[in-house]
């Protein structure tokens, strides 16, 4: 079982490496325009850094918290926050999927020539 585990750790040290090299120098090679890689990294890796993963964090820790500690956290603090709703990290998952898809519309209808 350890080397199991020793063997899928080293493919992935191997794999996520690679797989955030690839794409990029693909695409680098492919083009002239290095203008297409930096737009498409800056629009979807952005969103992902800026808004999925921390709304990601905050669902999850709620509900660690909660698993813990047997009721929502802003029971404990008396300075909580006013976004300490569970409203509020849903709908940042939905701004930045609404963000996305505008941001995915433009660089479509761009590419197809519909200004």
């Amino acid at each position: 079982k350890q080397w199991y585990q020793r063997r899928v750790r080293g493919l992935l040290q191997i794999l996520f490496p690679l797989l955030t090299i690839i794409p990029p120098t693909i695409i680098g090679l492919g083009t002239d325009n290095v203008e297409v890689l930096v737009a498409y990294t800056g629009a979807y890796s952005g969103a992902a850094i800026q808004y999925i993963i921390p709304a990601c964090f905050v669902i999850i820790g709620r509900k660690k918290i909660k698993d813990v500690f047997g009721r929502d956290a802003s029971t404990v603090n008396k300075n909580h926050s006013i976004f300490g709703s569970n409203f509020w990290p849903f709908a940042l998952l939905a701004w930045s999927a609404c963000c996305v898809g505008f941001v995915t519309y433009y660089k479509i209808s761009s590419a197809i020539g519909d200004d």
